[in-house]
């Protein structure tokens, strides 16, 4: 099932492809990784813009992010300006912070929306999540959720940034939930 902008998986196929490259870890011990990427004040672009210069840089960055990818790895669109990668067999975490490291150098190259008349350039910039796994038992959505987290931890930062996911992050992330909660 592909998203209409885009082309790209959505949700659905997301998590199809998420669930097979968990169970496969069983068979082919090795790492896996979620990437959930939100674009930095794409809502400011579809507002000042307009809706079809919004798709037109989606359509632009999904082809960007397929450019880099490995061919194993799986792009996707959740919806909005939210993309998810999944990175099959990896050796080591710094393989999915490199492939990280790309796709933010592909998306910051300047773009020009198809306006009449329009001299603007846009550089892009991009939130980046990281969860990995080598756990066959884990599932897609425990997956998608932790790169979430990780991803709102990158949003905190200035300009296009990646954050690993890891315990200690979660930990941070509930204590101000429960902060704001109290106020």
């Amino acid at each position: 099932v592909t998203c209409p902008v885009t082309g790209l998986p959505n949700r659905r196929g997301l998590l199809d492809t998420l669930s097979t490259a968990l169970a496969a870890l069983a068979e082919r011990p090795g790492q896996l990784a979620v990437l959930f990427c939100d674009l930095n004040r794409f809502k400011e672009i579809n507002d000042t813009y307009g809706h079809h210069v919004g798709d037109a840089l989606l359509i632009t960055l999904a082809r960007r992010m397929q450019k880099v990818l490995r061919p194993e790895d799986v792009v996707a669109r959740l919806g909005g300006d939210e993309f998810v990668l999944v990175c099959t067999e990896l050796d080591q975490a710094e393989g999915a912070l490199l492939i990280a490291q790309r796709l933010m150098a592909a998306i910051a190259v300047p773009w020009s929306p198809p306006v009449a008349g329009s001299a603007l350039e846009i550089v892009p910039e991009v939130s980046i999540g990281i969860a990995i796994s080598d756990d066959p038992t884990r599932t897609a959505e425990e997956l998608l959720h932790d790169a979430d987290q990780a991803m709102y931890e990158a949003k905190g930062r200035e300009g296009s940034a990646a954050v690993l996911f890891d315990a200690g992050l979660n930990q941070r992330l509930q204590e101000r939930q429960l902060i704001r909660a109290c106020l």
